[in-house]
């Protein structure tokens, strides 16, 4: 498949790009899918408990299961759950059941010691639900850890992609799912003269960063501006105490935290009825996500399965307003397609994928929108990473800034030139 180029009038700078990353687009840095971990997980360690869960098929990485151990342990710890696991009031006789419905159908059995019986595996469950959440994110965190030798392979990839995304002012938006701080190591070299703006605020002197959730530059001097949300948490935040006041930190190099601090860096689901999707700082982090989206011509998505319900409908809209998405992994079309669309594109688009194997192109929306969806079907490897982003450079200069203006006041998004086999 072949791109035809377009001339743009107004110029590349006119354009505003927004990045979102997903697992895969941290791959190259030796961090595995969070579908490959948990296969990896399952695979490496026989000895776990909770074996319903580890050889469950129903559970698609990592995320998914920490997300049902997470509302297991908190129904545990409610009312109702503390009632369920003290109900019975006695000790059962040892019988042997295979499930519920043994117990009932049980004619000597008083019901009671059903009830004892029920409750008594129910604490099992959660003490091995606690075990086994603790041993993954113990498995997460050295997973996902930043390995210094892999700082080539990010200015590699970060270097041209932020390139690729900054606007006239140097600023980088980047969204991303993901737990890792290859973005906030990146940033940290002070050859590159990148500020990293994540909605933290230095406290003081020798004290971690605290969350304030207002991403605001606070240094001039730095040319580059990259504002990082990061809507699943992240590795190095922390939720404690400083100087009698509860807070969220950045992981601090000194002791900063009055107590026992507890780790933040695996926010699994965002589901818009999740509670803990509404909490600081996941609420702040998922507003700004769908507050700022609608205001870019592009976004590229790299490495993203679109399994969060509640992000993947904002990607979809976008799409489908006059705006371009393109999409980068080796399962892009398919993903966007199963997971996204769940297979039924919004009313009045088109939704057939036109192209081949590696470049597909999608229109979503209305006649008069021509929002879409160019989905590369290709990972994100560093010895074809210059290839790769002159195919989406030359993607995105086919939109033509300002055409619907001139064309009585349409959102401009959709490449004026299309793709073509």
């Amino acid at each position: 498949m072949r791109i035809r180029a377009a001339s743009y009038a107004e110029g590349w700078c006119t354009l505003r790009i927004a990045l979102f990353l997903g697992a895969g687009a941290s791959v190259p840095y030796g961090m595995p899918t969070t579908k490959d971990l948990w296969d990896k997980i399952r695979r490496d360690n026989p000895g776990l408990p909770r074996r319903d869960i580890l050889d469950s098929g129903s559970f698609h990485d990592i995320e998914q299961v920490l997300s049902v151990l997470d509302q297991l342990i908190k129904f545990s710890e409610s009312r109702a759950g503390k009632l369920y696991a003290g109900s019975g009031g006695g000790s059962p006789r040892h019988r042997s059941v295979n499930t519920i419905e043994d117990i009932f159908s049980m004619p000597s059995i008083r019901r009671h010691e059903a009830h004892a019986i029920i409750a008594s595996a129910f604490k099992l469950h959660v003490r091995e639900s606690h075990s086994l959440k603790k041993t993954i994110k113990q498995l997460v965190t050295r997973s996902y850890r930043w390995d210094p030798s892999h700082h080539r392979t990010a200015e590699k990839i970060l270097k041209p992609l932020f390139d690729l995304s900054k606007s006239k002012e140097g600023h980088v938006t980047v969204f991303t799912t993901n737990y890792d701080t290859v973005i906030e190591e990146y940033c940290r070299n002070p050859g590159r003269r990148i500020e990293c703006i994540d909605g933290f605020r230095p406290h003081g002197a020798g004290q971690a960063p605290v969350w304030d959730g207002k991403f605001a530059p606070r240094n001039d001097a730095l040319p580059t501006k990259v504002f990082l949300y990061k809507l699943h948490g992240s590795m190095n935040w922390l939720a404690g105490a400083s100087r009698g006041q509860e807070h969220i930190f950045q992981k601090p190099t000194t002791s900063a935290l009055d107590g026992r601090a507890s780790g933040m860096y695996i926010r699994p689901s965002l589901d818009a009825g999740d509670e803990v999707g509404q909490a600081e700082p996941y609420s702040t982090i998922l507003r700004h996500f769908r507050r700022t989206l609608p205001s870019f011509n592009v976004c590229i998505v790299i490495g993203y399965s679109f399994r969060d319900a509640c992000i993947s409908d904002e990607l979809v809209k976008f799409a489908g307003s006059g705006k371009l998405l393109v999409l980068l992994s080796p399962t892009a079309a398919s993903d966007f397609e199963t997971n996204a669309l769940k297979g039924a594109p919004p009313t009045g688009s088109k939704g057939k994928w036109r192209g081949n194997d590696i470049i597909r192109v999608m229109e979503l929306g209305p006649e008069d929108m021509h929002g879409g969806v160019c989905a590369l079907n290709t990972s994100l490897d560093t010895y074809m990473a210059d290839g790769t982003f002159d195919v989406i450079r030359s993607i995105i200069r086919q939109t033509t800034p300002g055409r619907n203006e001139a064309a009585g006041g349409r959102r401009s998004g959709w490449p004026a030139g299309r793709a073509s086999a």
